[in-house]
């Protein structure tokens, strides 16, 4: 009995993880092109042209070898942080 609900709950936790790794993925172009925005126009703005804008230099980056993937990794560690943050204040 113990092992089936354990298994049930960690399969549940797998795909909630999953989901918020893909959920994440996704949303990290977004927060890419709202602080490409900011930089340039210096106006904390998100527009179509900046999400599209933000996904080809976010990864573009990919393509630089060491500097990139930390960048890469810190934009996506932050996107993530920023749906656990919008998930926690949601549910509270």
């Amino acid at each position: 009995m113990v092992s089936v609900l354990g298994f049930l709950v960690g399969a549940f936790m797998m795909a909630v993880t999953i989901a918020l790794l893909l959920a994440g993925y996704i949303i990290s172009s977004v927060v890419c092109g709202a602080y490409l925005a900011k930089f340039i126009t210096k106006s904390f703005q998100v527009s179509f042209v900046w999400i599209i804008a933000g996904a080809v230099v976010f990864y573009g980056m990919m393509f630089i070898p060491v500097i990139g993937q930390i960048v890469f990794l810190l934009i996506f560690t932050m996107s993530i942080g920023l749906l656990v943050n919008k998930l926690y204040r949601s549910l509270r």
